[in-house]
């Protein structure tokens, strides 16, 4: 009966690690950003992009999520989809910005904040391409 139990817990322990493993090696990319509020009255979403995969990224579509001082959400569906045009070499780092205000009739007075910010979609130069539709790896 204990070689039993050993051989499930061993079992159980090689598919659940195996399972965190195949997350963490699968990101194509890491990424950090945060708000920041312009000199002239902008709003931009500064962010670095590095590139894990050994294939030059042409371009990215980033998904983030806005929100208010109090905590509400600054679009209607929560979500605002960016796609930038970029180029990073395998296993680069790329810093960029994504500037807020054409999405804006007027600019907020208040900070705005983020909580969940990732890549939804990579090209790469070779013509294929990487998709994250749920934000598995967000940020």
């Amino acid at each position: 009966m204990r070689r039993v139990i050993f051989v499930l817990e061993l079992l159980l322990q090689i598919i659940l690690g195996g399972c965190l493993l195949m997350r963490a090696e699968a990101a194509p990319c890491d990424l950090n950003g945060e708000m920041q509020a312009g000199r002239t009255a902008t709003w931009e979403y500064e962010f670095t992009f590095t590139n894990r995969t050994q294939k030059t990224v042409r371009a990215v579509e980033f998904m983030l999520s806005l929100f208010d001082g109090e905590g509400e959400g600054v679009f209607e569906c929560g979500w605002l989809t960016v796609r930038q045009e970029l180029h990073a070499e395998p296993y680069a780092t790329f810093c960029g910005q994504i500037a807020l205000d054409d999405f804006f009739d007027d600019l907020p007075d208040e900070p705005l904040q983020t909580d969940f910010f990732y890549a939804s979609r990579i090209e790469y130069t070779d013509g294929t391409s990487f998709e994250d539709v749920f934000g598995r790896y967000a940020f």
